[in-house]
């Protein structure tokens, strides 16, 4: 329905009105903040080496293509061609013969078709640039978390060294009289 709720019914504490909206940040190359070479190199060399990137940016350049296609119905069209023939029949003399053509056409946009399928394109053109950032984000993300696991386990790995030590230290402990 159309019709607005009253004030009383929402509580004060549950709008934003006074809230600090949290402003929109470029994660484009959000793995960086990490200050991680290795990491860096990694997100890099998957972004550059996987198919399902390769296969948004091609998505991502055809349908820019179908926008400057649909853009280009707001021009007139222009065509031309030209022949040339010779031709020599039995003992007469060889005649040649030349054409030229010119073909020029322009349809008004009366309601609104052209500008509709130009709208339709270039939305189409953000949908897929939008693809493209969700394929590299998450592309992104996999690989930092299989690399954040990795050095954890790598943190780890000392602890569980030491386990048996310990393990042996409670053993003469719990073997005293």
């Amino acid at each position: 329905p159309d019709a607005a709720l009253p004030p009383d019914t929402v509580p004060a504490r549950w709008t934003h009105a006074g809230i600090d909206q949290p402003q929109p940040t470029d994660l484009a190359g959000w793995w960086q903040r990490f200050d991680d070479a290795t990491l860096t190199a990694l997100v890099q060399q998957a972004l550059a080496a996987n198919p399902s990137v390769h296969g948004a940016l091609a998505a991502l350049r055809q349908s820019r293509a179908l926008a400057d296609v649909a853009r280009a119905g707001y021009s007139p069209s222009l065509g031309g061609s030209a022949s040339a023939q010779r031709s020599r029949s039995g003992h007469d003399d060889a005649r040649n013969s030349f054409g030229l053509g010119l073909d020029a056409s322009w349809e008004p946009d009366l309601f609104g078709a052209t500008r509709a399928g130009v709208g339709a394109a270039e939305a189409d053109a953000r949908a897929a640039q939008m693809s493209l950032g969700n394929v590299q984000i998450s592309l992104a993300a996999e690989i930092a978390l299989a690399y954040i696991d990795l050095r954890d386990q790598q943190a780890r790995l000392p602890i569980g060294d030491r386990n048996p030590a310990h393990h042996d230290d409670t053993l003469q402990i719990t073997r005293r009289p």
